[in-house]
């Protein structure tokens, strides 16, 4: 209990010089920034390149699981259980 305590009294005083400097809070809008600067577009291409590259990996394994699907549907009928 004393230590919730001391670390309540220490959060209040720390917070109390920070008001007392200015108290100033600042927001960056991440989005913006990654739409607008040079290394937000270039990295948005490395990305997308990237997701590009997985998808088509992800793709070319649906093509074959859906293939083999329909192999063992048609020959379900001829094997033992």
């Amino acid at each position: 209990m004393k230590k919730v305590l001391v670390l309540i009294v220490v959060s209040l005083i720390a917070a109390s010089s920070a008001f007392a400097a200015g108290g100033k809070i600042a927001f960056v809008d991440t989005q913006t920034v990654f739409d607008k600067t040079k290394l937000g577009k270039k990295y948005q291409g490395i990305l997308k390149e990237y997701f590009d590259s997985r998808k088509k990996i992800l793709d070319l394994d649906a093509d074959e699981i859906q293939k083999l699907r329909d192999d063992y549907g048609k020959q379900s009928a001829v094997l033992k259980p």
